[in-house]
């Protein structure tokens, strides 16, 4: 009787073990509610332009002014600052695939002003400046699962407040012959990206994620006053906005 019990057990483990070796490894379980912090930085660029409407009556008298404001009316100007904030969401976890929904409102800073020299005199010029501080964007997520890894693509709605203001300036006429106009729209456009994350004991979870953000036009006009007179120069401007976002990210699921 012995020596039967001896040999089932051995028959157990000779064919028992190899089939247990081969038994997959449970997959980490990603479905559920979190949130988290997300910091890094941000770069991209505005495209600037300032139009000089033609029939004014300061600068109807100077062609090679309207000629000149023309040919740099087109202008790019360099953005870059810290991005960071909070977000939230919702995973839902089918074998290796994963789909989800999040959330992010966060400090974007960008503050960027770029002069260039246009007009009467090398004195002349306009300035432009470009300011954004906040950015929400609402994304749903589309990923593929490793275990505790896990690598997705997101894209979705961006939404941020862009401040733009543009001043035309020369001396020509004390005190000055100038121009200002400005604007601040909270502005509706889009993002796309990706990223990778690791989970950790507890529920924790690290990664890094890009995202491109890409928002439309903002507009203002303004009219030239040349000394103390009132003149009929139409100056037209606008801006758009173009940026990139580097960020780690660090989140905890419920």
């Amino acid at each position: 009787m012995r020596k039967v019990l001896v040999a089932g057990v051995a028959v157990c483990v000779l064919y028992g073990a190899p089939a247990l070796a081969a038994a997959p490894a449970a997959l980490y379980d990603w479905s559920s509610w979190y949130v988290g912090l997300n910091a890094g930085a941000n770069w991209g660029t505005a495209n600037t332009t300032t139009n000089l409407m033609p029939g004014g009556s300061f600068f109807g008298a100077c062609p090679g002014c309207l000629a000149d404001f023309a040919s740099k009316s087109y202008q790019s100007i360099g953005t870059s600052g810290f991005a960071g904030g909070v977000h939230g969401g919702y995973n839902w976890q089918s074998g290796n695939l994963l789909a989800g929904i999040e959330l992010d409102f966060e400090y974007i800073g960008n503050n960027s002003t770029s002069r260039y020299a246009v007009g009467l005199q090398t004195n002349g010029g306009v300035t432009t400046n470009i300011k954004t501080d906040w950015l929400l964007t609402a994304r749903p997520r589309l990923g593929v699962v490793a275990n505790n890894w896990l690598f997705y693509g997101t894209g979705g709605l961006a939404v941020s407040k862009m401040k733009g203001s543009w001043s035309y300036s020369d001396t020509v006429n004390a005190p000055c012959d100038c121009e200002s106009a400005s604007a601040s729209t909270t502005k509706a456009g889009w993002t796309l990206g990706g990223g990778i994350e690791t989970a950790l004991p507890g529920g924790w979870s690290v990664g890094g994620e890009y995202l491109y953000v890409k928002f439309g036009n903002v507009s203002a006009s303004g009219i030239l006053t040349a000394g103390f007179t009132t003149q009929t120069d139409v100056f037209n401007h606008s801006l758009d906005l173009k940026s990139n976002i580097v960020r780690a990210r660090f989140s905890k699921k419920f």
